[in-house]
């Protein structure tokens, strides 16, 4: 076999292999092979001798020989048996020949002779049977090899058929090909799967055989050993022959597959070549076929109409320009608008048209390219090449649709904007007029303004003078009532004269000015208007670009009154009247200033001259150079510090920006006045060319402008008044003037923008070319330092020559570093020098912002290009590649006609069949339509004629009304003058006669009789302020309350300091003998150090201190009496010293280290109250003083009756009122100043009472102040006092420092922990409450309990107890529609407890943490994490049971969203890392871990602490010796308190899980007794409903029948009314009869479906509760039970099986329609149930009820039961499941079940005594609730899992399912088998569970079966009354 032989032979049998994997899913019947089955048969059917009457062996293990099994491993030389050796040739053993005899033979050896002769029959049987077998196999093999060489010589004759078709198409080619192809692999497949049965069968056959042979030889008596050796030689031989034929086998197949593999590689060769042919002719025709396609749609009818709309498009942008513009009249705004507008829309749909043919011609590239790709598909499927061909093809037709495309955007952009640009002119003309408009309104405001205050200044002038007059008159009339003596009033009497004159000079002034500018025609006003009107007609004339000398009005000339400017109009006539009657002498006259010389340019002076070459001139950077151009530039630092200056924004020439980058046409650098002079030398050369310089540049704006003038007239309203212009001939130049001249401010805006970005730019260059200086510097400094370095190591080599001892080696100076950063004082100022900002388009600028949006400012630089035509003809877009190719771009003009003509030759034939097509409905490819082209502006001279004369026009008519109304004012005017000017005459009479002629009259008063008065006043002031001075402000030295305070307070002392020595009383020698030391003296005594530091500090003779001789500690502090008698102030307060600061003093005595603080406390308490006493005080005093001053106020009074206080009798007062009314501007005094009188002066006695005042004032400031200084004093006093404290009192108050630094960290620790402590408590508290409203929401009832007991709780000791108190009281809920909602409430507050649990730390103990005790423990936030899931998973089905039972009984869906908002912050977090045992959240750290941290930072401030030795309090001494103190008082406290927090919670953890237990115990009694009571009441209201539905159906066919039956015999034709109505009536009594039928029985079977599948689960509940003790283990068995069952269903709910077929038999008995399933099974929907799913979360309480629900619903869907283990695998019940990190998951489940007794009392399953559950911890004991604290907690709490056993339950039987599944299609079950712990109460509990199931499934299963036979009876009923009043009617027919 060659090797490709081999590989054949591998992949076929790889395939083979497939086939067989494929199909082993299916089931095989295997059969024999036809030449075995005879022998087979034979050998089945033979006799067998008759059993002995021995007892068969025994041994049931006899050693079998090896089964005939296929090796491939052993191989037989020789296919035949004939060289095949047998070591048993069927003879007998020769120890049985031996005991034979042939002549005499007893009983016992006939049977053994027979026996023999048995067994050897035996065993030639089985070798005759062999070599049949084997030779039966070669029969075969050879049958195979003939029938393979046949089929496969059939397949290749029909290869050959199919190559030598020629009328078959290519694909039928093909797939006949592959057809024959697939039909010789199928057929060696499925004979090769038959062999491999074959050989199945023969293995199978062969085993039987030896067992058949090994049995009967075994029953012949033979040994084991004898049959081993019998058989086994014939079974090798077996082995061998078949193996012999496998392989042949083999071989044969092999080869074949080679054959099959070559045959078709053939074929296919043939075939491929026949296809390439008409492969090759199909794509020439497929090219060509494209090629005329693409031709065909050179010019397709979609892009010819295309370019016809762009056509059409911009022409009507051109019309509709015209018409608007036609339609306009005046420069008004709106009229921009419109045409903008217009225009607009206009180039909107221009370009929209562009756009339009855009995507039409990207369409149909679109379309060619899908001809393209169908060709290129095409060309693909019979794998031919020709895509760059069509590629080709396909991108010339682009390339000239490209060109096409760019000519007309191109024409179009040109077109828009020459359209655009005279548009903005225009939009720019209007702004001119509307500007000029807007000015000459301005003017016209002015002007009214102008007349308005010229009239308003001369009346305010006026008036004002009137007023000055009265005021001054006034001001003399009181001047009259003060004066003293006669020569003042005579000079009073002369001002007054002076004064009434001036009036009447003022009143004379005015008269005069309003008659000068209010007369008729001849005013002055009237010549300002004619000349204003001159001013606006020269404003609009400007617009034109026309010169003041080009505009004459005809008819009038100017007085040239009014100046012309920017601002408006200024008439200097009318500013110098208004400005004279406006000057004010009253007001302060500002100083003048001279005025500064304008400065000249500075011209260089001799000595500048004679220096110029002397100074260093600055570099262009401003650095000075030197001049030396040898050596490198030195730089020197300027004033900023610097080395060059600065760059500023105010070195930018903003003149050269302009110039550079401002607004010019094409930056042909023309400005307004150079383009202004270029239009008017071409205005007045009338036609002729301009004479200027022979390579001047002509001006953009004028280049093609016709040369020339046009004069306008325009007329007024009277003929003999019109005005008329010269202008230019080409309207162009005014719209290029009038852009140029507009777009000036925006160009300059534009160019300091510019400069704003190159200064910029300066500055960052400034600061790398500033760096390069520092580099510079710094390199020259370097060279220099090198240089001197080479210099002084030649000196010190010449230096240390020959010396032993050599001078230290110079160091050379190393090459600096780069600087790349600026110092940081460059910086700073580099960064402070400011850069503009820019300036902003101006958005209020409305016009502006109109232009912009028409074009940008680039665009507008640009002026239409009128040297160039706009036109295309179709022969100037064909480009066509064949003809002659288009002219350059570079080339600007176009050919001659004529001369192109003589170039053209005939086209080749190849050229004419290239030829490009011309379109046949497209005439001209573009047409020009601009709306201003070269000699054509029409619409310009439109638009000037509407614009311009409109406005002029105006001009005319304004200035006859302007007059006419400013005359007719004037008139009114002075009419009021003359009026006022009467009256005033009268007015200045009558005050000549008051104030001139009798003024000197009664001015003499007697002045000496208030000297009396006011010296009995004064002495009277000074006794009583002298009393008082006495009593508060003065020293006294009998003040001696202190020394009776202190003296009350004075007790014998013994521990006063004594100043004596002590007595010392000679001995018995006559020697004095020294004191025995007591106690006392032992001690160290402390100096005195506090006495000395008051003397020293000089108040020693204020305070006094007392200390103790013991310990030095003061002990009395006390002021003396000579402080109160220097310090008034503290007099008032002897009371407050005894009552506030002696004894505020007291605890610092008894604690000496707090002393120094607490003398600071007594002075601040002893100062607020004396401040409150003295506040009294002074209500005292102020009332004295404040009497004093009133009666000093009343005879000031009365001083003022005779004489005013002050008087300033200066008789120039009326010199300024006076000037101002005679209008003398310079300073002119009425009277002479010899003639004046000095002031007069207030009356004496004024003064005296104003100083008594202000010196009674100042001395109750003074007594304040003494107040502040008595109190500065005492503070002083105690701040000295407070230092000798500290001195004496050092060693008590460092002892005391050192303990507050002890305890400063524990108390901050302390209060931490506290507080945590706190928030938990009120956790506590919350949940205790809930838990409390949870036992008063379930309803306590006595109910009758029959049996011996109760359910008792299976999780805790403490639960039992208290469940046995309440042993005849059960919890029943209010209504089942609130039972989500109050076991919501309980999931809540039961999360919460826990976390409050695992924030206490569980049982670790705190005081162990402090001591530092050895002992372990797991960590609090692991166990956390296993509690949490284990909850979560337990309350997650607890919810979705009621959820579920909710949903189905009440269609309501429970709001779990609020709920899971709550307890979210209870959900697994990642808030731990475990490997690293690290928090990354600290508010989710337990309390004991957070303590644990902050206690270790604690400790290691304390390095030396020892808490095993800690020493008492009066023994501390150092930090240490503190902080030990404080570390075990703060663990002793928060031992305590969390202790107290532990016990609280674990009891408040056993009330909840006694108020679960209770819950469950009671779940299936209520619920139980809920189903019964819900399906009875259901029953009973639907049999009702359906006994009235079968009544009101009977008697309404009764009352029908009877009222149409006695008419029925006359009127037959009534029949058919009767049968329709009858029909109607039955069919809507049967839906409506139907409809609710199949609801109500759907609801029931709902219910029993529910009840049904959620069985199991409170039982799993009240087994599998998670307990106190850590002992998790329980709710994760449940999870992983809960997995075990998820695994057998969807995620989603499972889609039921289809229902079976109905027999039509029975659907005519019973008509009722079931409804479908699914809408029965689908309890929650997808939607619902994904509103479950709150987060993404694995292990949350959201994650496990979604999976809860969604398992609920799978359970219903299947009428499978929840937790029914019955369904699978017992391997994985009885495997071990571990999960990926908790190890606590291996189950230990026992296979064994446990059965269940009638009395579960009698089962051997008891629990210990104090607890119903095995212990959580395995390896400890359990300890007493008393010594919990004690316990060891050395070893580590351990999880072991719960006891499982599988549980057998019966909830109902066949009679049940019987019933149910006569109704319902799906079958019911009636037992289960579960997991639960191996303990007697969960037996209980799935016991009684069970019975109750049952019965309540009888119960209801009888109703609703009940019910579907009246169902069923009332739709026959229905059926029966139809048929019988049918019949009926006949009858009454007479039928």
């Amino acid at each position: 076999m060659t090797l490709s032989q081999t590989r054949d032979s591998q992949a076929l049998r790889a395939h083979l292999e497939q086939q067989r994997s494929e199909s082993s899913n299916q089931p095989l019947k295997s059969q024999l092979l036809p030449p075995m089955q005879e022998t087979l048969k034979n050998w089945a059917n033979s006799p067998t001798i008759a059993k002995s009457f021995q007892k068969p062996h025994e041994d049931k293990t006899i050693a079998v020989p090896n089964d005939p099994f296929l090796s491939n491993n052993k191989q037989s030389a020789s296919p035949t048996l004939t060289k095949t050796k047998r070591s048993f040739s069927g003879k007998l053993p020769q120890v049985l020949h031996q005991t034979m005899r042939t002549d005499d033979r007893t009983t016992l050896e006939a049977y053994t002779f027979d026996l023999q002769h048995r067994q050897e029959k035996i065993i030639q049987g089985f070798q005759k049977y062999a070599d049949e077998l084997i030779v039966a196999c070669y029969d075969d093999l050879n049958r195979d090899r003939q029938q393979i060489q046949y089929q496969l010589s059939l397949f290749e004759v029909q290869y050959q058929q199919i190559v030598d078709d020629t009328e078959k198409k290519p694909q039928a080619l093909v797939q006949a090909i592959e057809n024959t192809s697939l039909n010789t692999k199928q057929y060696l497949d499925n004979f090769s799967a038959q062999i491999q049965n074959r050989l199945s069968a023969l293995k199978e056959a062969v085993k039987i055989a030896t067992r058949e042979a090994v049995n009967q030889l075994d029953k012949a008596n033979l040994t084991k050993e004898q049959i081993k050796e019998a058989l086994l030689q014939t079974t090798n031989n077996i082995n061998v022959g078949i193996n012999q034929v496998l392989h042949m086998t083999t071989l044969l197949m092999e080869s074949s597959s080679a054959r099959s593999n070559l045959m078709e590689a053939d074929f296919a060769a043939r075939a491929s070549r026949v296809m390439y042919n008409r492969r090759q002719s199909a794509a020439k025709q497929l090219i060509k076929d494209f090629k005329d396609f693409i031709i065909q749609n050179e010019w397709s009818d979609p892009l010819v109409a295309q370019i016809s709309n762009c056509n059409l498009s911009h022409q009507q942008m051109a019309s509709n320009l015209y018409d608007m513009i036609e339609m306009i009249s005046g420069g008004v705004r709106e009229n921009a608008f419109k045409i903008a507008e217009t225009f607009q829309k206009c180039r909107g749909l221009a370009l929209a048209s562009v756009k339009i043919f855009e995507q039409t011609l990207m369409d149909v590239s679109s379309n060619l390219e899908s001809a393209k790709q169908q060709t290129v598909n095409a060309l693909n499927a019979i794998n031919m090449p020709g895509e760059d061909q069509l590629t080709t093809i396909l991108e010339s037709w682009k390339e000239r649709w490209n060109k096409r495309e760019q000519k007309l955007k191109l024409m179009s952009k040109q077109l828009i904007h020459a359209n655009s640009y005279y548009v903005v002119g225009l939009i720019i003309i209007i702004q001119e007029i509307e500007k000029t408009k807007i000015k000459t309104t301005l003017t016209d405001k002015q002007l009214q303004l102008y007349f308005d205050q010229l009239t308003q200044s001369i009346e305010n002038r006026f008036q004002r003078d009137s007023q000055i007059y009265n005021d001054t008159i006034a001001q003399i009339d009181t001047y009259y009532q003060k004066i003293w003596n006669t020569e003042d009033a005579i000079l009073m009497s002369q001002i007054a004269q002076k004064l009434i004159d001036a009036m009447q000079v003022s009143m004379d002034k005015r008269s005069e000015l309003i008659l000068k500018y209010t007369a008729e025609q001849d005013s002055e006003f009237v010549k300002c208007i004619k000349d204003t009107l001159f001013e606006q007609l020269y404003e609009f004339a400007s617009i034109c670009s026309i010169q003041r000398d080009w505009v004459d009005w005809i008819g009038l000339k100017s007085d040239k009154m009014v100046d012309w400017n920017n601002d408006g109009i200024k008439i200097k006539q009318i500013d110098e009247t208004v400005s004279e009657r406006e000057k004010d002498v009253l007001k302060k006259q500002e100083q003048e200033q001279p005025k500064p010389t304008p400065s000249q340019p500075n011209s260089p002076s001799k000595t500048g001259a004679k220096n110029k070459d002397t100074e260093k001139k600055p570099d262009s950077k401003g650095n000075p150079v030197r001049k030396d151009p040898k050596n490198q530039p030195k730089y020197e630092l300027n004033a900023q510090g610097l080395y060059c200056n600065l760059p500023k924004f105010s070195d930018m020439d903003q003149e050269k920006y302009k110039l550079e980058h401002g607004f010019s046409f094409n930056c042909d650098k023309i400005y307004e006045e150079q383009l202004k002079q270029q239009i008017i030398q071409l205005v007045l050369n009338d036609g002729k060319a301009a004479k200027g310089k022979k390579d001047e540049v002509v001006p953009i704006g004028t280049k093609w402008a016709e040369p020339g003038s046009q004069q306008i007239e325009i007329l007024g309203e009277k003929e003999t008044h019109k005005i008329s212009l010269k202008a230019s001939k080409d309207f162009r130049v005014m719209i290029n003037f009038a852009i140029l001249r507009y777009m000036q401010k925006e160009g300059a805006r534009m160019a300091y923008n510019r400069s704003i970005d190159d200064f910029s730019d300066s500055i960052e260059k400034w600061k790398t070319d500033y760096l390069k200086i520092l580099n510079e510097i710094q390199q020259n400094a370097f060279k220099e330092q090198n240089e001197q370095f080479q210099k002084d190591k030649k000196e010190w080599e010449k230096r240390n020559k020959g010396k032993k001892e050599q001078e230290p080696e110079l160091v050379q100076p190393s090459t600096p570093p780069t600087i790349t950063s600026l110092p940081e004082n460059v910086s700073e100022l580099i960064n402070k020098v400011e850069i503009p900002q820019h300036k902003e388009l101006d958005q209020s600028d409305t016009f502006l912002v109109l232009v912009y949006n028409l074009l940008p400012f680039e665009k507008i630089r640009t002026v239409p290009d009128f040297d160039a035509q706009f036109s295309l003809q179709i022969n100037e877009v064909l480009f066509d590649e064949e003809a002659e190719k288009p002219e350059s771009k570079a080339e600007v003009k176009r050919k001659d006609p004529k001369s192109a003509s003589k170039d053209k030759r005939a086209p080749t034939q190849a050229e004419t069949e290239s030829k490009i097509p011309k379109p046949t409905k497209l005439k001209e490819f573009w047409t020009d339509s601009r709306i201003v082209t070269h000699g054509q502006a029409n619409v310009l001279q439109s638009s000037f004629n509407n614009l311009y004369k409109v406005e002029v026009q105006k001009v005319l008519v304004k200035y006859y009304q302007m007059v006419k109304y400013y005359v007719h004012q004037g008139e009114h005017i002075r009419r009021k003058v003359a009026a006022d000017s009467a009256n005033l005459a009268l007015t200045l009479l009558n005050h000549k006669m008051k104030y001139v002629q009798q003024t000197v009259q009664q001015i003499e008063v007697k002045f000496a009789q208030r000297n009396g008065i006011t010296q009995r006043v004064m002495e009277k002031m000074t006794r009583q302020r002298q009393a008082i001075e006495l009593q508060y402000t003065q020293a006294d030295s009998r003040f001696n309350q202190f020394s009776i305070e202190n003296a009350k307070n004075n007790k014998p002392d013994t521990a006063a300091v004594k100043i004596e020595s002590p007595v010392r009383k000679p001995d018995s020698k006559g020697n004095l003998k020294k004191p025995a030391l007591n106690a006392v003296d032992k001690q160290q005594t402390v100096a005195n150090q506090i006495e000395p530091f008051l003397q020293k500090k000089g108040i020693s003779q204020f305070i006094k201190i007392s200390i103790s001789p013991v310990n030095g500690q003061i002990t009395k502090i006390e002021l003396l009496d000579s402080f109160g008698q220097l310090h008034p102030t503290f007099r008032f307060c002897v009371d407050i010293y005894q009552e506030v600061f002696i004894n505020q003093l007291i605890p610092g005595f008894q604690q000496p280290y707090l002393l120094h603080r607490q003398i600071i406390y007594a002075k601040d308490a002893f100062l607020s109250r004396v401040n409150f006493r003295f506040i009294d005080l002074i209500k005292k005093l102020n009332n004295k003083i404040n009497n004093m001053i009133s009666e000093l106020l009343k005879a000031k009074e009365q001083g003022k009756v005779w004489g005013a206080e002050k008087v300033d009798y200066d008789f120039g007062f009326a010199d300024a009122a006076y000037n101002q009314l005679i209008s003398n501007y310079i300073p002119k005094p009425i009277l002479e100043k010899n003639n004046t009188a000095e002031p007069q002066v207030s009356h004496p006695c004024i003064a005296i009472y104003d100083s008594l005042i202000t010196s009674l004032t100042l001395f109750k400031e003074d007594i304040i102040s003494r107040y502040q200084q008595d109190v500065n004093a005492f503070v002083k006093l105690i701040n000295i006092t407070t230092e000798g404290i500290k001195l004496q009192n050092g060693t008590q108050i460092g002892i005391n420092e050192k303990k507050i630094l002890a305890q400063r960290d524990t108390n901050r620790l302390c209060t931490l922990i506290v507080g945590r402590f706190s928030n938990i408590q009120l956790d506590l508290e919350s949940v205790s409450e809930t838990f409390k409203s949870l036992e008063n929401l379930f309803v306590r009832q006595e109910l009758v309990v029959e049996k011996s007991h109760l359910l008792q709780s299976s999780t805790m000791s403490a639960s039992r107890a208290k469940a046995q108190k309440d042993a005849n009281k059960q919890m029943v809920f209010k209504r089942i529609e609130n039972s989500s909602q109050q076991i919501s409430r309980l999931c809540e507050a039961s999360l919460k407890l826990e976390n409050c649990y695992y924030l206490l730390g569980y049982d670790r103990d705190l005081l162990q943490t402090v001591q530092k005790q050895p002992h372990k423990y797991q960590l609090a936030f692991e166990q956390f994490q296993q509690r949490q899931k284990a909850f979560n998973m337990y309350f997650s089905l607890f919810l979705a049971y009621f959820y579920t039972l909710e949903k189905i009984t009440f269609d309501k869906i429970p709001d779990f969203k609020e709920l899971y908002q709550t307890v979210s912050k209870y959900q697994p977090s990642k808030t731990y890392v475990s490997k690293n045992r690290i928090y990354t959240d600290q508010s989710q750290v337990d309390i004991l871990t957070q303590f644990q941290t902050e206690y270790l930072l604690i400790l290691q401030k304390f390095p030396n602490l020892d808490l095993s030795q800690l020493k008492q309090e009066s023994e501390c001494t150092t930090e240490q010796d503190w902080a030990g103190l404080s570390i075990l008082s703060m663990g002793q406290r928060l031992g305590q308190q969390h202790r107290e927090l532990v016990s609280e919670t674990r009891n408040m953890i056993l009330t909840r899980d006694n108020l679960i237990a209770q819950l469950l115990e009671n779940i299936n009694l209520y619920l139980n007794d809920f189903y019964k009571n819900e399906v009875q009441n259901q029953f009973i209201a639907q049999m009702n409903v359906s006994e009235d539905l079968k009544k009101d159906y009977v008697q309404k066919f009764s009352v029908l029948y009877d009222k149409v039956r006695p008419i029925l015999s006359q009127m037959p034709e009534k029949a058919v009314i009767l049968n329709n109505n009858c029909e109607t009536q039955y069919k809507e009594s049967k839906n409506q009869h139907e409809e609710i039928f199949n609801r109500e029985i759907n609801r029931f079977i709902n219910q029993a479906r529910l009840m049904q599948s959620a069985l199991l689960v409170p039982g799993i509940l009240y087994s599998l509760y998670p307990q106190l003790n850590q002992n998790i283990s329980a709710s994760m068995q449940m999870n992983m039970l809960f997995d075990l069952v998820y695994k057998q269903v969807a995620a989603d709910v499972v889609e039921p099986k289809a229902a079976k077929k109905e027999n039509p038999k029975d659907k005519a008995k019973e008509p009722v329609v079931e409804s479908d399933v699914r809408q029965i099974l689908k309890v929650f929907t997808d939607e619902q149930l994904s509103s479950f799913k709150l987060d993404s979360i694995e292990d949350s309480l959201s994650f496990y009820l979604q999976k809860s629900l969604k398992l609920l619903q799978s359970g219903m869907d299947k009428f499978s039961v929840l937790f029914n283990l019955d369904e699978l695998d017992p391997k994985q019940l009885t495997a071990p499941i571990q999960a990926k990190s908790n190890t606590f998951l291996y189950s230990q489940i026992t296979p064994k079940p446990l059965e269940l007794l009638k009395d579960p009392e009698t089962l051997n399953l008891t629990r210990s005594a104090d607890d119903d559950r095995p212990l959580s911890r395995a390896d400890t004991k359990k300890v007493p609730p008393k010594d919990k604290d004690k316990q060891d907690e050395t070893a580590m709490p351990t999880c072991p899992m719960v006891p499982l056993v599988l549980l057998p339950i019966q909830f109902s039987d066949e009679n049940i399912v019987k019933k149910l599944s006569s109704i319902s299609e799906n079958k019911f079950r009636t037992k289960a088998q579960t997991a639960v712990s191996a303990d007697k109460l969960s037996a209980n509990y799935f016991n009684v569970s069970a019975n109750e199931a049952f019965n309540v499934l009888d119960c209801i299963s009888g109703q609703i079966e009940q019910y579907h036979k009246k169902g069923l009876e009332i739709s026959a009923l229905m059926d029966r009354v139809k048929n019988e009043f049918t019949e009926a009617v006949k009858k009454a027919q007479g039928k």
